[in-house]
């Protein structure tokens, strides 16, 4: 499901399901104890996630979200995940989100989360927060994450039409801080660590942090 293989003192945790990479309750579950006992680890400086298969991370599993009991399941199991995504931003052990394919819904949402996000330079790579499609908002973090990186215009048309990107267009925005030739992605994520180019802070967790564009409370906000 979700393995922790440590290479030196830079943990990498690979998302390697069986079928597809999807976040069911399962699979948060483990992630959330993985990401306690990183934390809790003298011996791991830093991480790279990573995924075995053939594509990054999906998103949320919506058959088990159907499947919960009520609406109070659904609400725990979100905000469980929404819970460990802060964990990883505050963990003062910077996170590296290599990404070798398609990174949808709350797989983009743990790329946000991370503090650096590099991305496979290969044409069938797409990102984006499709969950508007089928009735849904972004529910880990993606609708407060995202407007902080790239602004409130330009994160809009992800949120609200569930707009995807190729990486070269999420790298103009600014979503992306590096493209990686394909076989060579987790060692640019451990350049990045080595060089010291990946601070263990979001932005936004810096006193005086202001949102790209316009002041939210800008008449020009308001127009948009």
């Amino acid at each position: 499901m979700i393995e922790l293989r440590t290479e030196g003192r830079i943990a990498v945790l690979a998302f390697a399901a069986e079928t597809r990479n999807l976040l069911d309750p399962q699979a948060i579950a483990r992630l959330d104890a993985l990401v306690d006992e990183i934390a809790a680890s003298d011996a791991v400086d830093a991480v790279v996630v990573v995924s075995d298969r053939e594509e990054f991370i999906l998103g949320g599993d919506l058959d088990a979200i159907l499947r919960e009991e009520d609406a109070a399941a659904s609400f725990e199991t979100t905000y469980r995940l929404t819970q460990v995504f802060r964990r990883i931003e505050l963990s003062r052990k910077p996170y590296v989100a290599a990404i070798n394919a398609t990174a949808l819904g709350g797989g983009f949402e743990l790329a946000l989360a991370c503090h650096r996000r590099i991305v496979a330079d290969a044409p069938s790579v797409l990102l984006g927060l499709p969950e508007v499609k089928v009735g849904l908002m972004p529910g880990a973090g993606g609708t407060q994450r995202l407007p902080r990186v790239i602004g409130i215009e330009a994160a809009l048309p992800l949120l609200l039409e569930g707009k995807r990107l190729s990486a070269e267009e999420a790298l103009s925005l600014g979503i992306l801080d590096e493209l990686a030739e394909p076989d060579d992605l987790v060692a640019a994520a451990r350049r990045a660590l080595a060089e010291g180019r990946v601070p263990a802070a979001a932005p936004w967790d810096a006193k005086g942090f202001a949102l790209p564009g316009p002041t939210v409370t800008s008449e020009a906000a308001s127009n948009i």
